[in-house]
């Protein structure tokens, strides 16, 4: 099925109010929603808020916002470590 942008971008608007998410949220749900499924990107878009809109309907909407990173402090420091590491310039002997 082919819709357009704007189309899109209307029904995840009205799904992401009906499931109770504040209006001021909205827009950047929306646009990174939007952004995903512009890109292909397999992990959000238009797939990602179905899997969101039957998340919510199993376990209901969360009592607080989710503010934890996706990673745990220890890894992303290794994370950040290790590319620094390979960007660093190499010298030769």
């Amino acid at each position: 099925m082919r819709i357009s942008i704007p189309e899109a971008t209307g029904i995840l608007n009205q799904v992401m109010r009906k499931l109770g998410h504040a209006e001021e949220d909205l827009h950047p749900i929306v646009d990174h929603l939007m952004d995903c499924e512009l890109r292909g990107l397999s992990y959000g878009g238009m797939a990602r808020a179905v899997a969101i809109t039957e998340r919510i309907g199993r376990l209901g909407m969360p009592k607080e916002p989710i503010t934890k990173p996706p990673f745990r402090p220890r890894c992303t420091a290794r994370i950040i470590s290790a590319i620094s590491s390979a960007n660093a310039p190499r010298t030769s002997r």
